[in-house]
């Protein structure tokens, strides 16, 4: 465990803020009166953040050491976590891979699973959970899942397990941040869960699976008081329950990050819903029509339906990655979704492969419209001509304030992979200078293949 010590002056006092002195030459520290604090408890929680914040953030054991010193490095490292951990979720990451040196939402606790099930009954808890009072965690977060624990241990230790429904009401209303992994739940008891966590501001699901039994539940309606404002689920998880969950809390959604699903969740489910809105406008409903709060939007796979938009929202980021052939979804499609955001959009992010995931015979007709907000874009890196003449034709000239264009090196059959990755990374850089991207946009200032970045446009840029 590696330190960063800050000396501070003598007189230095947790009521009054001191000088934090930067560290001095020996014969400046042999004339001034600086010393080391009497002992580190004495240090304010704001100098103790600043010192414990310097540990390595990719390994939280570092930080769940320092909590066992005393009271006041664990008030410290909880307000690090807390802070860190509620900095990722509005953070945009439009890769599919994690975030590096960011912490997953903890602790872990183990679901108590009968044999070979995974159903979310019961919680194998800490030793003392049961008479605590207040939040029990590290942090505001918590992810529940089937982690392997000795079978036996768990058998002799029943006094730790906790029946989900009582684990919630004693601890829901502490947690902020939620994830359920690799689990089998009901709908009813998912209902259950959002009704405690009132403060849930975000929510994973991965590899969740749902019981088929409970599937007539989802056509109910339900209004819960939860904060919920994030929320990520990957391709294994049940489409028809994230469906309802994207619609239960689309309208005070700022991120939304599904995978693999044939959602709609920008439309209106049905003309019941419909009627339902209109209703509660005329009698003086002022909640705000869905999605309007969505800034940050990553999808992948969809379909052709989900694609026709029915009314647009302020979003600042988009990510759409994998579009299956058999949806048959054409360039126009793809571009008509795009232009629906043209006066808020920032950041576009399209991992596709336009060749062989579009049809490309029905283009737009009309005159582009220009999306004079958007500084990033990346595009899937593509050697045929005819992607290469798409990308400056269509999608470029949309973008006159372009500051930042990043090609997406994936695996490709237009792309030899064979031979020394160096003369691949200089292909790459001729490939920029070549095509000279620059004279599309004229704000352009950095052009990246993957995390390469080309010295070619800079030095053109600063020539």
């Amino acid at each position: 465990m590696v330190f960063t010590l800050i000396w501070l002056r003598p007189d230095y006092n947790a009521g009054k803020k001191g000088k934090i002195l930067r560290k001095s030459s020996s014969h400046e520290q042999s004339s001034s009166c600086v010393f080391p604090p009497a002992g580190w408890h004495e240090l304010p929680e704001e100098v103790l953040e600043m010192i414990l914040g310097k540990l390595p953030r990719d390994d939280k054991s570092h930080y769940l050491k320092c909590r066992c010193v005393n009271s006041t490095w664990k008030r410290a490292v909880d307000g690090i976590l807390e802070r860190t951990l509620v900095s990722t979720w509005g953070k945009w990451e439009p890769a599919e891979t994690l975030v590096e040196n960011t912490l997953e939402p903890f602790p872990f606790m183990s679901i108590v699973s009968a044999g070979a099930g995974t159903d979310l009954n019961f919680l194998f808890c800490p030793v003392g959970i049961m008479n605590w009072v207040g939040n029990p965690f590290p942090t505001s977060s918590l992810t529940i899942c089937n982690k392997s624990l000795w079978k036996n241990y768990m058998m002799r230790h029943r006094e730790n397990w906790m029946k989900i429904d009582k684990f919630f009401a004693e601890f829901g209303s502490c947690l902020t941040s939620l994830v359920l992994q690799d689990v089998t739940v009901s709908i009813s008891k998912l209902k259950l869960i959002l009704e405690k966590t009132v403060n849930l501001k975000a929510l994973i699901l991965k590899k969740v699976s749902f019981e088929k039994t409970d599937k007539q539940s989802l056509s109910s309606p339900v209004v819960f008081s939860s904060k919920l404002a994030h929320f990520r689920a990957d391709q294994l998880c049940n489409p028809e329950a994230v469906q309802w969950l994207v619609n239960t809390f689309g309208h005070q959604l700022k991120t939304l990050e599904v995978r693999g699903h044939t959602l709609q969740p920008f439309q209106l489910p049905n003309n019941v819903q419909n009627q339902k809105r209109a209703a509660a406008a005329e009698n003086g409903d002022k909640t705000r029509p869905g999605y309007q709060d969505l800034k940050q939007f990553k999808i992948f796979s969809p379909t052709k339906s989900f694609l026709q938009l029915t009314h647009t929202f302020p979003l600042h980021c988009l990510s759409i990655s994998h579009i299956r052939r058999s949806q048959h979804i054409n360039l126009k499609d793809l571009i008509d979704f795009i232009d629906k955001f043209s006066d808020s959009l920032l950041f576009l992010h399209l991992d596709i492969n336009f060749v062989h995931e579009l049809d490309m015979k029905v283009r737009p007709t009309d005159n582009p419209r220009s999306l004079s907000k958007l500084c990033k874009f990346d595009v899937r890196y593509q050697k045929t001509s005819e992607a290469l003449l798409l990308i400056k034709s269509l999608f470029l000239p949309k973008f006159p304030n372009l500051k930042c264009l990043r090609f997406l090196f994936r695996y490709d059959k237009s792309i030899d992979y064979h031979g020394n990755f160096d003369d691949i990374k200089k292909s790459l850089c001729k490939f920029i200078e070549v095509e000279k991207f620059g004279e599309i946009c004229p704000k352009l200032e950095n052009v990246y293949v993957d995390r390469f970045q080309s010295p070619v446009l800079r030095a053109n840029k600063n020539a």
